[in-house]
């Protein structure tokens, strides 16, 4: 499964549920494991047309926080080994710091004006954690203010295409490409 834009990120953007050129507005990056599940269905699994019919149910459905289930201290369905264990993971995730960079570029012989929203690296020092993907969201509205998590839109999902693993270490997660906005030009 690949990683992909949540399709209420559009609507929330549209409607003025984010903003990206603010520091009043945080975003953060939580983990998740197979305990997220969407309409039955684990988005990380090993059947890869369960696991694709899952992502996109997930892609068209969710809208918020409440909609997820992040790693927890609570035992995994795999074993019965510890999800998350001590160190320095924090229910909801951590914050990363947002920046923007316009310019532009050219492809397909189309020159184009884009805008992108980078994300800084977040990292969870000295845990024992297990993690399939991790989730971008608004934590806060664009005034500041912590909504309900009903209220605290999604983003993205990353996918790590695996289980990573960190034990008694760090466990970074890095967006390596940032949210890019084209706005092809006539030539």
């Amino acid at each position: 499964m690949a990683s992909f834009i949540y399709d209420a990120f559009i609507d929330n953007l549209i409607a003025g549920n984010f903003k990206f050129n603010t520091t009043t507005q945080v975003f953060k990056i939580t983990l998740v494991d197979t305990n997220y599940v969407i309409n039955g269905a684990q988005i990380a699994q090993t059947n890869p047309a369960t696991q694709n019919t899952a992502a996109a149910n997930a892609k068209a459905n969710h809208n918020a926080f409440d909609d997820i289930v992040e790693v927890s201290n609570n035992t995994a369905p795999n074993n019965g080994t510890l999800v998350v264990n001590g160190g320095s993971y924090v229910a909801g995730g951590l914050a990363t710091t947002v920046s923007l960079a316009s310019g532009s570029g050219s492809g397909s012989n189309i020159t184009q004006d884009q805008q992108t929203i980078n994300f800084t690296t977040v990292t969870w020092q000295n845990a024992t954690i297990k993690a399939n993907g991790a989730v971008l969201y608004a934590s806060t509205d664009t005034a500041g203010s912590t909504p309900a998590t009903s209220s605290q839109f999604l983003v993205a999902y990353l996918d790590f295409s695996q289980q990573i693993q960190s034990f008694n270490g760090n466990f970074a997660v890095t967006i390596d490409t940032g949210l890019k906005f084209l706005n092809p030009k006539n030539v």
